[in-house]
């Protein structure tokens, strides 16, 4: 992709237009999804949000294969969302920078493969579980956690049930997320193994088409002018360097 400023070519690199669209892409997913979600009150709305969160991000990341790339992505999103309400919301604003460190983090420690993927995902749906406790306690202080426990132990009595079973039921609850994240996780890597394949097969490139490659061209495709292949029938054999230059064809 090229800009032109006062005649002269600026290349802009691929992997900024990657995470401008995906970036872009989570910031629409909060505010179409987010919006209803909340108002509604519909239970298991992080979790929702944060697996649309994790299949949009983690696919941009297979397509940028750089450090911070998602964490670039989730401040895109950040403000996406910050501009199209005019106004900050501090619960959803540092949920979607948390959310893009944590998977930064597994990402890039593990590198992007399934197994990272499939991290991350579980990663970014535990902490749907973590991030009302986290901005309580940032707003209320530490004494809202007392609360919660007296809460358990009071419910405990009015059950008649050891109030230690309850965390039983607290772990089986995040064991369902963590479930859920991991499958969110291996449908994002295979849906960016898809459309890399159907991108490669479209333009016919060989290897891995991402922002720090260049893929090679298939035998059989023409070359324009600046190296890149030119699919169809139109590129076979045909060299636009030789043409115009009055070469025998």
């Amino acid at each position: 992709m090229d800009a032109r400023d006062g005649g002269e070519g600026a290349r802009i690199p691929r992997d900024t237009v990657f995470i401008a669209v995906f970036g872009g892409l989570w910031g629409f997913v909060e505010l179409t999804m987010g919006v209803p979600l909340k108002t509604l009150r519909i239970p298991l709305s992080g979790a929702v949000l944060a697996a649309s969160a994790t299949l949009v991000c983690l696919t941009g990341r297979y397509f940028v294969p750089r450090f911070g790339a998602v964490l670039m992505m989730g401040c895109v999103a950040a403000l996406v969302k910050l501009f199209s309400t005019g106004f900050v919301i501090l619960g959803p604003f540092l949920a979607i920078l948390i959310e893009a460190t944590l998977a930064e983090v597994v990402t890039t420690v593990l590198g992007v493969r399934r197994v990272s993927y499939v991290l991350s995902g579980m990663a970014l749906l535990l902490y749907t579980i973590l991030h009302p406790f986290l901005m309580q306690g940032v707003l209320f202080g530490a004494e809202i956690y007392r609360v919660y426990l007296e809460m358990i132990q009071r419910a405990g009595q009015f059950l008649h049930v050891d109030s230690r079973y309850l965390w039983f039921v607290a772990i089986g609850y995040a064991g369902l997320h963590a479930l859920a994240g991991g499958l969110v996780g291996w449908v994002a890597w295979a849906l960016a193994v898809r459309v890399n394949r159907e991108l490669r097969n479209g333009l016919g490139l060989e290897g891995r088409l991402t922002a720090g490659k260049s893929p090679r061209a298939r035998p059989g495709f023409g070359r324009g002018v600046r190296g890149t292949p030119l699919p169809g029938p139109e590129g076979k054999g045909v060299n636009r360097k030789k043409v115009g230059r009055g070469n025998p064809r």
